[in-house]
């Protein structure tokens, strides 16, 4: 293999380091704040009125798992365990909470997210949309490398 192809697979390979660490770290953060708090998670996934996960039982077993899972999940990112899995997980969290908060921005609802818990609020509708579609970019981008890497 040529020197130059050496290089760019050291430059694509530190990309997806970054990138792979950084959405953990997302992911770790997001979940470990509203971890200790899984009754005021249950009332936000209540507010996103996503039937029917807006009714007690489903709202609080959702409040006690997405927690639970977007820690596992970005335990998995940081350490590089299961990496598909991983970064397949975090393209389906980040698919659900784009398709919810876009539901819940077309239906009108004034809610706050509860992504950090209360430790970061989105200003509007559009600034989260494109988080989480970066988000979920940077999934999917993960989700082919691990596959290519496994492939060979």
């Amino acid at each position: 293999m040529s020197e130059e192809g050496n290089n760019q697979r050291t430059v694509k390979w530190w990309v997806f380091l970054i990138l792979r660490v950084l959405l953990g770290f997302v992911f770790l953060y997001a979940g470990l704040v509203k971890v200790f708090d899984p009754a005021s998670q249950a009332e936000t996934v209540a507010n996103y009125k996503i039937t029917p996960f807006d009714q007690q039982p489903y709202d609080m077993w959702l409040g006690y798992f997405l927690p639970l899972l977007e820690v596992i999940v970005g335990l998995g990112l940081v350490l590089h365990i299961m990496p598909r899995g991983s970064s397949s997980m975090a393209a389906l969290l980040s698919l659900s909470f784009l398709c919810a908060t876009i539901s819940v921005w077309v239906r009108g609802l004034d809610i706050d997210c509860g992504c950090f818990g209360d430790q970061v609020v989105f200003e509007g509708y559009l600034v989260h949309v494109i988080l989480l579609t970066l988000m979920l970019a940077s999934s999917l981008m993960l989700v082919v490398s691990s596959h290519e890497c496994s492939a060979r």
